[in-house]
């Protein structure tokens, strides 16, 4: 089945509609604007389950998905192919739980020449 909803930059007044096979899947949403590059929409299970894996859009198009294995390693999925590799800061790995929230405001800072 597929769900959705929809999000809106107050900036360029435009709005993406975000895709998802599942509501159970979704932990953690972070969408940014493509011409603004503004975060626009961020939902999180912060305090109530898991927070990853965590879906970025870029718009409407998912364009990277982030998780954490054991031991605080990461692994990033993207659809750019980016040639840029992202090292988050190990004080955000040491508790990833609790730093999601700047864990993907430190991705989004580093993928801004991508999506752009």
């Amino acid at each position: 089945m597929d769900y959705q909803f929809t999000v809106k930059c107050d900036d360029c007044n435009i709005e993406y509609t975000i895709h998802y096979d599942s509501p159970e899947n979704v932990h953690s949403t972070y969408v940014i604007c493509p011409k603004c590059n503004k975060r626009i929409y961020f939902s999180s299970d912060f305090g109530f389950g898991p927070v990853w894996p965590s879906y970025m859009y870029c718009g409407n198009d998912l364009f990277l998905i982030i998780n954490f294995l054991s031991d605080a390693k990461y692994e990033l999925k993207d659809k750019f192919n980016m040639e840029k590799k992202i090292v988050i800061p190990q004080r955000y790995l040491k508790n990833n739980y609790e730093n999601h929230f700047k864990i993907l405001e430190f991705i989004h800072e580093n993928v801004k020449a991508v999506v752009t």
